[in-house]
């Protein structure tokens, strides 16, 4: 349920800011996948933004959202570091942002294997 927040979360923000920025033709592209034992969830868009507001993403009440709390981050963030996982925040080869969330695969027995 918690990772299900973080991905709506970063979706949201995606949508809003391309709405703010009102670009012409919006594109938010979500992909998951695993690398080096960890589950990884990439969401991007081609909006635009500055490496100075990209530095500043996971600090609580930094919002750019004029009804913003600037909470949003901070809490995917809190969320993805409660499931020992990381988050990183970059300039999109789209042109706006690309978040990066990667946690850790739990390896767990499959109690029908043969021993």
């Amino acid at each position: 349920m918690e990772i299900e927040l973080v991905l709506i979360n970063l979706v949201r923000n995606a949508q809003q800011s391309l709405k703010t920025l009102d670009v012409k033709h919006p594109f938010i592209e979500v992909s998951v996948g695993e690398e080096q034992g960890d589950a990884v969830l990439i969401v991007q868009d081609n909006g635009d933004i500055s490496e100075e507001k990209i530095k500043n993403l996971s600090e609580p009440m930094s919002s750019a959202k004029k009804e913003g709390l600037g909470l949003g981050l901070a809490i995917v963030k809190a969320i993805v570091e409660n499931h020992a996982g990381s988050i990183s925040f970059q300039k999109s080869e789209l042109g706006g942002l690309k978040v990066m969330v990667r946690i850790p695969i739990l390896k767990t027995e499959n109690k029908n294997e043969k021993k």
